[in-house]
């Protein structure tokens, strides 16, 4: 209880004695406050004090809470109103403004909560509704297929094994750095020189010892490897039934809209030309995209596949494998014994083709070639930059 003080001398008023006063943060409306009053008796009493305190911690927690919801509806309000304004004619006009077509493209992919991890897109893009996938993929379908829907849902790669184990995990002796220098010399040197140019860029990305994943340039792999093509092409028809009756399961119910639903076929193989054996060996890839059903100009649905050839492999060594190359018998134990004495490193290799289209016809009768993919159209050098920006 606040004590009785007499009036200020200087002001001529006295201190306010009843419960404190504030103002409601919308109304601006003065709002008490009011606390039962400690009593004497429970002034020394710890365990008064102390459920007063959880009384407190707990108003603050509401209070936490509160301004959290708060925040969470302005974010959304601001959300919705830019999703709203891909829907106004006025606000994407080409001829009156026009960069306004890509930001209220940009708006409607942020408003569905596209994620940047790629784990959380995989499983963002996976729980859309049939019919919201295929709308983002006619809004802004070209910033979702850079930021990577088309790749396996379902399926997440993890390297086989250990490798050669802990990196770096004892100091190199004099035989280490010469094998260093040999496998620079006769692998990186002699593949340049015999055409393995693909075995000798990822040679030296392993003896540059950085660890950092490697994009493969997988349009250039699937046109010198006819087996995997091959693989590529069965693998779609033997799901194209499958994948097409998924698309028309997901047409129906949504009463005729559009409907993009994720598909995907995952194979482990082997490389089969002497270069891409040689970078790659044994790698797993998958066909994966969307199956798409879309009215044509009778109502019936017209389906096809938006996909992408996806590659990964851990480029390391076993125990007890070795390699002919360039007349010399290359150990994997000798590779191994670089990354762990820190001369070179064991990476990750990753790579997706360009995105590709494919009709999936009612008769498997009709159903067209897969096109083929270039091959000799570019020579591929250590260096080449088209294949770090895919």
């Amino acid at each position: 209880m606040l004590s009785k003080v007499a009036p200020c001398s200087t002001h001529g008023y006295a201190p306010r004695t009843g419960p404190p006063k504030i103002h409601h943060p919308r109304t601006r409306r003065r709002v008490t406050v009011r606390h039962r009053p400690i009593t004497p008796e429970d002034r020394n009493d710890p365990d008064a004090i102390a459920y007063r305190r959880r009384q407190w911690e707990e108003l603050q927690q509401h209070i936490e809470a509160m301004g959290k919801a708060v925040t969470a509806a302005t974010e959304a309000d601001a959300v919705a109103a830019a999703a709203l304004r891909t829907l106004d004619p006025a606000e994407v006009d080409p001829a009156t403004r026009p960069a306004a077509v890509a930001e209220a493209r940009g708006d409607l992919v942020r408003a569905a909560g596209m994620p940047t991890d790629p784990k959380a897109l995989r499983l963002w893009w996976g729980a859309l509704d049939p019919s919201v996938r295929a709308g983002l993929l006619a809004a802004d379908g070209e910033r979702l297929v850079a930021a990577g829907v088309l790749g396996p849902v379902d399926y997440e790669w993890h390297a086989p094994d250990a490798g050669a184990g802990d990196f770096a995990q004892r100091l190199p002796g004099p035989g280490d750095y010469a094998k260093g220098v040999a496998a620079q010399t006769l692998l990186v040197g002699g593949g340049t020189f015999v055409g393995y140019t693909d075995a000798a860029r990822h040679m030296e990305h392993f003896l540059a010892a950085s660890g950092d994943p490697l994009t493969v340039d997988v349009d250039r792999m699937l046109g010198d490897d006819q087996k995997l093509s091959g693989l590529v092409e069965q693998q779609i028809t033997d799901n194209r039934a499958a994948w097409r009756q998924t698309a028309l399961d997901a047409f129906a119910l949504s009463g005729g809209a559009p409907v993009a639903v994720p598909i995907e076929a995952v194979q482990q193989r082997t490389a089969d030309t002497r270069n891409w054996y040689l970078a790659i060996g044994s790698h797993a890839f998958a066909t994966s995209g969307v199956v798409t059903a879309r009215p044509g100009p009778d109502g019936k649905p017209q389906i096809s596949i938006h996909y992408q050839v996806h590659i990964w492999d851990r480029y390391n060594w076993d125990p007890g494998k070795s390699t002919p190359i360039a007349g010399t018998n290359i150990k994997d134990s000798d590779m191994a014994a670089l990354h762990q004495t820190g001369l070179a490193r064991e990476y990750d290799l990753v790579g997706r083709s360009t995105p590709r289209t494919v009709a999936l016809p009612e008769s498997s009768a009709d159903l067209p070639g897969v096109p083929g993919w270039p091959s000799g159209t570019r020579d591929g050098t250590r260096s080449d930059p088209g294949r770090e920006d895919r």
